[in-house]
């Protein structure tokens, strides 16, 4: 399970969206990086859309946002918890809204107290740029998602031993 969480990963990597992006300005995306206080990715564990005045504009739905708690795994540039809280807004065009179970890479500025990322398709090139150097590994998103794995499996093993065994006692009746 590991080995195909690890792949899942690579296969969502900076590197591998570059790819699928259109080449841009190395010095547009510089200076744009350079304006999120926080970049991280991880998993999406949950998401609630909330209506927000704040995020009220020309690009964005009636003011709604999504508020996603994001299990930090990689971390390229400062110090998010190990479960960050992430505030999207719905974006009209090239949108793409979080949902639980994704592979999120937040790109996170602070506006009125909270993190507040960009993510939709327009700005591959900048998050691939953006996560480019090297990662730290966020050792607590790393064993919870390894301990809920682990208890996945377990209790799948048990509930194959429990089916096996009725079936021994159904068998030899």
């Amino acid at each position: 399970m590991a080995v195909v969480f690890a792949g899942a990963s690579l296969a969502f990597s900076g590197l591998a969206q570059a790819c699928l992006c259109p080449n841009y300005d190395a010095a547009a995306l510089e200076a744009n990086s350079a304006k999120f206080e926080q970049v991280f990715a991880g998993l999406i564990i949950s998401t609630e859309r909330i209506h927000n005045r704040q995020f009220e504009g020309a690009e964005v739905d009636s003011g709604s946002s999504i508020k996603s708690k994001v299990l930090v795994l990689r971390v390229w540039r400062g110090t998010p918890p190990t479960v960050a809280e992430v505030w999207t807004p719905v974006i009209d065009y090239c949108g793409i809204q979080p949902f639980p179970g994704l592979y999120f890479v937040a790109l996170a500025k602070r506006e009125a107290g909270r993190s507040v990322a960009e993510y939709n398709e327009c700005n591959c090139a900048l998050r691939a740029y953006t996560t480019q150097g090297p990662a730290t590994f966020a050792i607590g998103g790393i064993a919870a998602l390894g301990a809920v794995l682990g208890l996945v499996v377990a209790a799948a093993v048990w509930l194959w031993r429990i089916v096996r065994r009725k079936r021994r006692s159904t068998a030899s009746v």
